[in-house]
């Protein structure tokens, strides 16, 4: 069994704190198998950790568009936000990546509304229909609309810190590549657990902690063992 989840946060993320030695313990402890580090409009440090642990790590990118956020998958270069749903995805698809739907329908994520999806189904690949950062699981409408015209569905971490990865992911039966992974993920198994407060709160404490100083990349791409960042209080 494959452990895959396909939207996880970096600490180059603003609302990030995930660096390597976290990947690595949970890369060695087998904790999870296949990470997609999606974080917000780059993926320099997601590149970085695919320099590293190979397989383990899928490159993406979270991508704000004018309609709410896309994430791109097995990508080569950053997608520069800010651009129309429609360009977004064809940016996507002229580096042969993987279109992925975040979160739908939740209006205070920077979500997509069904009328965007649906007017660029024939170019989305996965559909997220369980976020491991919604409290309550998102609404049975992804559910509905993915069996609908028949997308691969996901289950995925939406993690931002140690405390929300590893409880929501895919459970596969092979390694994914980019010719397969679609089809991996239409075929997988959903492990998905309600999330403790501090993955929720998560975010907000890492913004501030940026904001701060506190937390930051690496400035040497020669060394990409970043300090662990302290962690949230516990709620």
């Amino acid at each position: 069994m494959i452990k895959i989840d396909l939207h996880v946060h970096s600490i180059a993320s603003k609302d990030g704190s995930l660096t390597e030695p976290h990947f690595r313990r949970f890369f060695d402890q087998r904790l999870l198998d296949v990470i997609a580090i999606t974080d917000h409009n780059r993926i320099d440090y997601a590149q970085r950790m695919a320099a590293i642990f190979g397989q383990h790590i899928i490159v993406g990118e979270e991508i704000q568009t004018s309609e709410g956020e896309i994430i791109g998958l097995y990508l080569r270069e950053a997608i520069a936000p800010g651009q129309d749903l429609k360009s977004t995805i064809a940016a996507i698809k002229q580096q042969g990546g993987i279109v992925y739907v975040p979160h739908p329908f939740v209006g205070r994520r920077h979500s997509l509304n069904r009328a965007s999806i649906e007017a660029n189904l024939s170019d989305i690949d996965i559909i997220e229909v369980h976020n491991g950062r919604s409290i309550n699981k998102l609404p049975s409408e992804a559910v509905e609309l993915a069996g609908t015209y028949e997308k691969a569905e996901s289950a995925s971490s939406d993690a931002h810190n140690l405390s929300g990865l590893g409880l929501t992911y895919n459970r596969a039966s092979d390694w994914p590549n980019p010719q397969t992974l679609v089809s991996i993920i239409d075929q997988a198994h959903f492990e998905y657990a309600k999330p403790p407060l501090k993955a929720v709160l998560g975010p907000k404490y890492n913004r501030v902690m940026h904001a701060l100083g506190l937390q930051k990349v690496s400035a040497d791409p020669a060394n990409p063992s970043d300090q662990n960042p302290p962690e949230a209080p516990s709620a």
